[in-house]
């Protein structure tokens, strides 16, 4: 079946020539010149994917991508956006937007942004097609039970009770999911053996107790529909265990007859989800740290190029200070670049963690001596203050220094940013703790403000435009969180900031 796309643009020449090159491309195209009437056609018929400009008079993009998101969650929506527009750009991410292409659109990107696009439409319909295939397993689980309950009622003979009882017993265990029985009451009248590892031993409580520690039946139950209408239902829950930690659960119902054919209990198993939804929200994530890092590479490549143009018109010229200059720019440049990969790298992998034991005064030192070497082209004095003796401390060194890293650099530009201080410093504090230790990095550049604090640690918050993608600090905080340590901070619009890390 051809892919729907509808086009949402109140400039008409742009929707002819798109148009012109989606059908091209093979896709099926629906136009709209404002949000009002795109989301007429998107409630008549809805699209699998959604082009959209982000300024238009009466509805804007970012409404219209939230109205549709609201509507059809699966459906995919590209966000059209002028230069001077990113911040639009990188807010419509937060309303789930799958990628983003700026004005004057290139054909390349635009057929790259959908290639992704379709990738993504491609790992969901995996996804779902192995989730129906859990249901089905699990649904055909369920009626052999009851089916095995219904022959056990009928018996007579106690050997044959007995043998039946055996083989019930072992097809309860051995399911690969959560699996128990409750009478009208909700009291449960058998559970299996990964039921038990989870919650304990249950038998005689109430099921929405033992299962999601609630002290009434749950609101949203599929096992009381069950009961009142006799048919299997399916539903979306948490579980959670006495020691408090959740698991998203599919939960299938069927029903339990007695001879007279009335329900009497309900058999409910319930498959982990807690893999698949992993997977998707690493799908989500990674969909918006490509459409996050076009921007931010896109940045820096310029700032590259201003580099490139200052080293050759100095050469050319033979004047050292545009050299220097073209250098300096460079090589930041070059820094931002390598920073960026890191934290992807970072983010992208679940690494885990690689604890030794590191004497912190060396350790200490050495990052202390790589910083200095990495700010003196910037000429911001650098204030070392090191006293850890001989402690020892436990930690994976490569993350704590990423980690520690991201920090700096955020100083370096916080320093480089501030144009009304005459001098800038920044100051690396080491000190031991009880089984651990605090580094302390301090700036006097441009500080920050309420709404910055509140947002430093998000994912993909970055106040600094295009030199940045949002990731670092949200990297710091999780390898420190990693460390089960913590990160207090201290900053001030115009003053500068200061980090403690306490490991």
């Amino acid at each position: 079946m051809t892919t729907r796309v509808l086009l949402v643009d109140d400039e008409e020449d742009i929707r002819l020539v798109l148009s012109i090159t989606l059908k091209d491309m093979g896709y099926q195209v629906e136009t709209a010149e404002n949000g009002r009437e795109a989301l007429r056609l998107f409630k008549d018929n809805p699209a699998e994917i959604v082009i959209t400009d982000i300024k238009m008079p009466d509805i804007d993009g970012i409404e219209l991508l939230r109205r549709i998101k609201n509507q059809n969650p699966e459906t995919e929506v590209i966000m059209i956006t002028g230069h001077g527009d990113m911040d639009s750009a990188i807010l419509s991410f937060q309303y789930e937007a799958a990628d983003f292409i700026t004005k004057p659109i290139n054909v390349d990107a635009l057929e790259i942004a959908l290639r992704r696009v379709n990738e993504n439409r491609a790992k969901r319909r995996s996804l779902m097609d192995y989730t129906t295939g859990l249901e089905a397993l699990v649904h055909q689980k369920v009626l052999r039970l009851a089916e095995t309950e219904k022959i056990l009622r009928m018996e007579t003979s106690p050997e044959r009770v007995e043998d039946l009882q055996r083989r019930l017993g072992y097809l309860y265990d051995e399911l690969p999911c959560f699996f128990f029985i409750r009478d009208a009451e909700f009291h449960l009248t058998a559970v299996n053996r990964v039921f038990q590892e989870h919650f304990g031993p249950s038998i005689g409580g109430f099921c929405y107790e033992a299962a999601r520690g609630l002290t009434a039946p749950c609101p949203d139950c599929p096992g009381i529909r069950t009961m009142e209408t006799g048919l299997p239902q399916q539903a979306e829950l948490e579980f959670v265990s006495p020691q408090g930690k959740k698991t998203g659960v599919m939960v299938l119902t069927s029903p339990i007859r007695d001879r007279e054919g009335r329900v009497t209990h309900v058999a409910v198993m319930a498959t982990d989800l807690t893999r698949i939804l992993q997977v998707q929200d690493r799908l989500s994530h990674l969909g918006l740290v490509i459409g996050s890092l076009s921007h931010g590479i896109k940045g820096l490549l310029t700032g590259m190029d201003a580099g490139l143009y200052y080293l050759e018109t100095g050469l050319a010229k033979g004047d050292t200070h545009l050299v220097d200059q073209g250098l300096s720019v460079v090589r930041l440049s070059l820094g931002r670049i390598r920073s960026m990969v890191l934290d992807i790298l970072m983010f992208s992998k679940d690494r885990p963690m690689a604890a030794e034991t590191v004497r912190l005064q060396t350790f200490a030192q050495h990052l202390a001596d790589e910083i200095r070497l990495r700010l003196a082209p910037h000429g911001l004095e650098f204030r070392v203050d090191i006293e850890a003796g001989d402690q020892d401390i436990q930690i994976d060194a490569g993350l704590i220094r990423a980690a520690l890293m991201n920090l700096f650099d955020n100083a370096v530009d916080a320093c480089l940013s501030d144009k009304f201080k005459p001098n800038h410093f920044i100051r690396f504090t080491v000190r031991p703790r009880e089984n651990g230790a605090s580094f302390e990095i301090e700036d006097n550049g441009v500080g920050m403000d309420e709404e910055t604090r509140s947002k430093v640690f998000a994912m993909f918050f970055s106040s600094k435009g295009s030199k940045g993608t949002g990731l670092g600090l949200f990297v710091t905080r999780q390898i420190v969180d990693q460390h089960h340590g913590r990160i207090e901070m201290d900053a001030t619009l115009g003053k500068g900031a200061r980090f403690r890390v306490l490991l």
